[in-house]
């Protein structure tokens, strides 16, 4: 069968190619403009089965992951967190990143009243430790890290039939 203009036009290409470059042609190329490719960014928040296990809350969700990725080691073999963002204290349990609720939001699509509030309630469910900060009279943020032992109990509790992050009916608020 033909394909006419009209056909064209109800039904528009889906598909994206990447150009090669001069010294070295590519083999493959994008079929959609939503696939992953290194060259090929999309802004967004990976998250981790292990992370949907602890909550069902996805603003909870995202700001788990979102400080995993930050506190996590890079391609560098470093934190991926700048070191101006990074506080690291004599106690257990690795370094605390340093942001605003402002900035926080931002990053997983949320106001700052709801990363007080997302904070909150990971604090309450012992997922995530939260301190107040400033820094000679700056702008007040927070000193965040996941409780890695919290979290490796509960996955490993999860794991012998226990319940995951609480209750099963549990929604997002916002």
């Amino acid at each position: 069968m033909k394909a006419t203009d009209d056909d064209q036009d109800e039904f528009p290409a889906q598909t994206t190619r990447i150009k090669a470059g001069p010294t070295k042609p590519s083999r493959h190329q994008l079929l959609s403009e939503y696939q992953s490719c290194a060259t090929h960014k999309r802004p967004g928040i990976f998250i981790a089965t292990w992370i949907l296990a602890l909550t069902k809350c996805d603003a909870e969700q995202k700001l788990i992951a979102f400080l995993d990725y930050w506190l996590g080691i890079g391609k560098k073999k470093t934190l991926r967190a700048s070191p101006e963002r990074v506080h690291f204290d004599a106690a257990p349990g690795g370094p605390w990143l340093i942001q605003t609720a402002r900035e926080i939001g931002r990053q997983i699509g949320k106001d700052k009243r709801q990363v007080h509030r997302i904070i909150e309630r990971l604090r309450k469910k012992n997922l995530l430790s939260a301190a107040p900060w400033s820094s000679e009279g700056q702008t007040f943020a927070y000193v965040l890290r996941l409780r890695w032992d919290s979290i490796e109990q509960i996955l490993n509790t999860a794991g012998d039939g226990g319940t995951l992050g609480g209750d099963e009916s549990e929604e997002s608020e916002f």
